[in-house]
């Protein structure tokens, strides 16, 4: 009788145990090389800017499946002038830009190589020290998108749509960077 459930139990957990057991994918494979190289550039900005990731951006060419987007998003816990945001957007987008293109394995699964600040995203989520919302005229989301840095503000009474929104290209970015030295 007991060897007849515990044959029963096992015949039941067969199927589960046969085809959830998936291999580890391997270590060259293109989600692992970018999810390593994203890694590092979060380790490296998060201890040079005091900031915290909150999640990645990555999109595949629908033909050719290999990456033409990738990014990260990131939390401030404090205010950040337009000046400084600008600046941590441009250093984020440099160390990300160096760090796919100098990478030895990746350059394969690039849809375009090499990368430009037109296949990178970085979102930067401001808020108060204690993780409260930041409303206008504090900036509350600093982006680079599409080779163009946005700032966002909102207001209290329509938390959902942005009160202000400036946009400067990436270039353009630089050369006020430059002026102000």
């Amino acid at each position: 009788m007991r060897l007849g459930l515990l044959l029963s139990i096992f015949v039941a957990f067969l199927p589960l145990l046969l085809f959830s057991c998936e291999n580890d994918p391997p270590a060259n494979d293109k989600s692992s090389i970018a999810h390593a190289i994203l890694g590092n550039v979060n380790k490296t900005l998060s201890s040079r800017h005091n900031i915290n990731m909150g999640g990645i951006i990555e999109a595949t060419h629908r033909d050719d499946k290999k990456y033409k987007t990738m990014g990260l998003c990131f939390q401030v816990r404090r205010p950040v002038s337009k000046e400084e945001g600008r600046k941590l957007l441009i250093d984020c987008a440099e160390e990300l830009l160096s760090q796919i293109n100098t990478h030895p394995d990746f350059q394969q699964f690039m849809h375009e190589y090499p990368f430009t600040v037109k296949n990178i995203e970085i979102d930067v989520y401001v808020s108060t020290e204690t993780g409260g919302t930041i409303y206008h005229p504090e900036i509350a989301i600093f982006s680079l998108v599409n080779g163009q840095l946005c700032y966002r503000t909102n207001t209290p009474e329509n938390r959902y749509i942005f009160f202000s929104k400036e946009k400067e290209t990436y270039e353009e970015a630089l050369r006020i960077i430059e002026e102000s030295k």
